[in-house]
């Protein structure tokens, strides 16, 4: 690990709590500076205890206030939970999303032609009943958000991140296309499945890679036929099948449709799971969608030099937005609430996600140095550190570049991920391609 790249931690690490809240600050209006509590050492409490410690509640962000230097009661910060607080924390989270550093990408030779390789997502995250009138969920007595994430897995960074209400369908989510640079190839589920979209991202001269939506008509590019994708595919006699076409009767977009022919197991768990989403959705599911559960089918707008194989395997790499999520939820535990009044949660929430991100930028600096590192394993290993963190932020930040060095190189010990060779990992598979 350089000096350089462990000065990428040290340099977002302290911007963050200084800078970049002073600056929302200023839009926010939240100034305590003449009070017992500056808005850094708030920001500061909020954030590092969330990282720092199992459960959180007040007593324990005072713990880590006076670790910080800042001696205040539990009823007086409690006051300090207010409306522009969270305002003020959601300002500070963007920025955290904003700032960028400049990590080495993936040794991927095949992804270097990709500007950006961004994995698109959303996750729910299930607030107390008294959130529903801000964030209202699917069911009406409960509060829940939804958080869109796009994931750029060629740096570890991530490069959007928004909250919007639970109930929000992601195809109206406007974030998706907000990706599609010139050269970005975006990877997403059958939930942003948009036909109007997936032209948008052609337009713009980006790539896709998602599932088919079954119910969406094909046609034949030379006599602009309709195609009948079932037939085609039971005439299929090997497990691949692959066809040029064009998707909708408005867009006309002309792309590839790769399908590969699943095990009988995987064949019938999807078609359970497409009967009891219709009868969630009050509707019997087609004939037509249950006989291509029998297949995986991807659409995707990049060129022939792509092998089937290879597109397959780029939308497996969906999963590392997945366990984006699954770090959040089990390892910071970000939906643990209790039933506290909204701007107690809010502030619990927004100041977990910029812990988050500051996670994940020492996860993508350290992510692939020779061997590959554990996304699980960092945040341990971060949340260890934090103690040590809080000792250099009172004395107004003197050992910083130490104790980034430090985290950096415990990184580097005791996060790696384990050799599989019978079950390489995502980024091995993605080097092995060059030597197949």
């Amino acid at each position: 690990m350089s000096q350089t790249q462990s000065n990428l931690i040290r340099n977002k690490w302290q911007a963050i709590f200084t800078e970049k809240v002073r600056e929302a600050e200023q839009i926010a209006q939240s100034s305590q500076r003449e009070r017992a509590m500056s808005v850094e050492q708030l920001v500061q409490t909020l954030v590092l205890g969330c990282l720092e410690q199992e459960t959180v509640s007040l007593r324990s962000w005072c713990e880590v206030a006076a670790d910080l230097g800042c001696q205040i009661t539990t009823s007086s910060l409690d006051e300090r939970l207010t409306q522009r607080a969270v305002m003020l924390l959601h300002l500070v989270l963007q920025a955290s999303v904003e700032y960028q550093v400049a990590v080495q990408t993936l040794p991927v030779e095949a992804l270097q032609c990709f500007s950006r390789m961004v994995l698109y997502d959303s996750t729910v995250i299930t607030l107390p009943p008294q959130l529903r009138c801000i964030f209202q969920g699917t069911s009406p007595e409960q509060g829940a958000l939804k958080a869109q994430l796009a994931y750029d897995y060629l740096n570890g960074q991530l490069s959007a991140l928004s909250i919007q209400e639970g109930r929000q369908p992601d195809q109206k989510d406007a974030g998706l296309l907000a990706q599609a640079v010139a050269g970005a190839l975006l990877i997403f589920d059958l939930g942003y499945f948009n036909q109007q979209t997936l032209a948008q991202i052609a337009e713009r001269q980006a790539y896709f890679v998602t599932p088919y939506q079954s119910q969406t008509a094909l046609y034949d590019p030379a006599t602009h036929e309709s195609l009948d994708l079932v037939q085609a595919l039971q005439q299929t006699e090997g497990d691949y099948f692959e066809i040029n076409c064009l998707l909708g009767g408005k867009t006309q977009l002309r792309l590839r449709l790769i399908a590969r022919r699943v095990s009988a197991e995987q064949a019938e768990k999807q078609r359970r799971g497409r009967k009891r989403q219709a009868r969630q959705g009050g509707y019997t599911p087609s004939a037509r969608s249950l006989l291509l559960c029998e297949w995986e089918i991807i659409v995707t707008n990049l060129p022939v030099t792509w092998r089937a194989q290879q597109v397959l395997d780029l939308y497996r790499v969906r999963w590392q937005i997945e366990l984006i999520f699954k770090g959040w939820k089990s390892y910071l535990r970000l939906a643990r609430f209790g039933d506290w009044r909204p701007e107690r949660v809010l502030c619990q929430l927004y100041a977990g996600l910029i812990g988050a991100v500051l996670c994940q930028t020492c996860f993508a600096v350290v992510r692939y140095q020779q061997l590959e590192a554990s996304f699980f394993k960092s945040l341990l290993v971060i949340r260890r550190h934090v103690t040590q963190l809080l000792v250099v932020i009172r004395h107004h930040w003197w050992g910083m570049a130490r104790w980034s060095q430090d985290l950096a190189q415990a990184l580097l010990r005791f996060a790696r991920q384990p050799t599989l060779k019978a079950a390489p990992s995502t980024l091995q598979r993605l080097i092995n391609w060059s030597l197949t």
